[in-house]
């Protein structure tokens, strides 16, 4: 009997310690998978006074970097990741160095396919009282999407809004007050950059893939606006001087479009419209204004309506140039074949040219 108590006695207390092993061992493997699989990470570094840093992220596989020198500056990250992204799904820094800077980046990735690509943003402020904005998603990402602002200088404002995958934006901005404003509804590549005081840019992507806009401002007070609503093309803005207005309105696909101004108090505007991106992969139209002087004014507008012409793809093509003062011009291309060339050197001349479809070459 005692033998046989002993058997049992041995049985029973053996067992017990066993099943714990066995079930904090278990805990340990859940907690540990759990932690591999919705890691996240957020890195705040703070040198100076008067910081503030704030870092909110919900899901798994997003990083968060801030980093603050001298005094005041605030910086905001918010991240959420509900997307089945394999690796990490968001990454955001922000790095600050002067006085009384704001920056704040949004981040939503909800990704439906484990391969889509990442959303990375960065905003770097140098200077005193600049603001940045980023927000990226959602947008169901198929692919990555970027989005960099830089700021040297004084109470400049950049914001940018990303709601499309296999997108780019970039915002640089060196001066004082300056404005920059970039949204994008859809696929395309978006750069500004500002050197000097109190200039104004806007890039809106609003419709189609493909584009390129760019807009570069050297001096102060100049303003240039960029609508491009359209597939596969381009837009460019190039302002050199001071006080210059250029404006870009895009819609349709396959447009191509290029505005220089050198000089002070210019003023440019292109409008294009092209319809189906027809049998060959050539533009519908491409227009070119080149000013040098100063109080210039042209004006060009194209517009292709999916006709014949458009079915062929032969564009329409329409040149300004510009060197002097006070010189005035204006174009005006329906349907398809149209070519224009105006060129005016000297002061106060004005020319006008308006075509409908396969005219010949005009040129003054």
């Amino acid at each position: 009997m005692s033998g046989s108590f002993r058997a049992r006695s041995f049985s029973l207390t053996y067992s017990r310690p066993n099943m714990k092993r066995v079930l904090l061992f278990a805990l340990c493997l859940i907690f540990t998978a759990s932690i591999a699989f919705a890691q996240n990470n957020a890195t705040v570094n703070q040198t100076g006074a008067d910081h503030k840093a704030t870092v909110d992220q919900q899901g798994g596989h997003v990083e968060a970097v801030i980093n603050q020198a001298d005094r005041a500056n605030t910086a905001i990250i918010e991240q959420v990741n509900t997307s089945v992204v394999a690796g990490l799904a968001a990454q955001a820094t922000i790095n600050q160095a002067g006085v009384g800077n704001e920056a704040r980046i949004i981040q939503t990735q909800d990704a439906t396919d484990r391969h889509a690509g990442l959303a990375r943003a960065l905003i770097m402020q140098d200077g005193k009282n600049n603001r940045a904005r980023q927000e990226q998603g959602p947008h169901n990402n198929l692919g990555s999407v970027s989005a960099t602002i830089t700021q040297s200088g004084n109470e400049n404002y950049a914001v940018q809004t990303q709601k499309v995958y296999q997108s780019s934006a970039s915002i640089a901005q060196t001066g004082n007050r300056n404005v920059a404003r970039q949204s994008q509804l859809a696929h395309s590549v978006l750069s500004i950059v500002q050197d000097g005081s109190d200039n104004t840019a806007d890039q809106i992507k609003e419709a189609g893939w493909g584009h390129a806009v760019t807009a570069v401002q050297t001096g102060n007070r100049n303003r240039s606006y960029q609508n491009a609503a359209s597939w596969e093309g381009d837009a460019s803005v190039f302002q050199n001087g001071n006080d210059n207005n250029a404006r870009q309105e895009q819609s349709g696909s396959l447009n191509g479009a290029v505005i220089q101004q050198e000089g002070n108090d210019n003023l440019a505007r292109q409008e294009q419209y092209g319809a189906g991106r027809g049998l060959y992969p050539a533009k519908n139209n491409d227009a070119l204004i080149s000013q040098k002087g100063n109080g210039n004014e042209a004006i060009q507008k194209q517009y292709v309506d999916g006709g014949a012409w458009n079915a062929v793809n032969i564009p329409n093509s329409a040149q300004i140039f510009q060197d002097g003062a006070n010189n005035w011009a204006k174009q005006d291309q329906m349907a398809g074949n149209n070519n224009s060339v105006i060129t005016q050197l000297g002061n106060g001349n004005k020319a006008t040219v308006t075509q409908v479809g396969g005219g010949a070459p005009a040129i003054f």
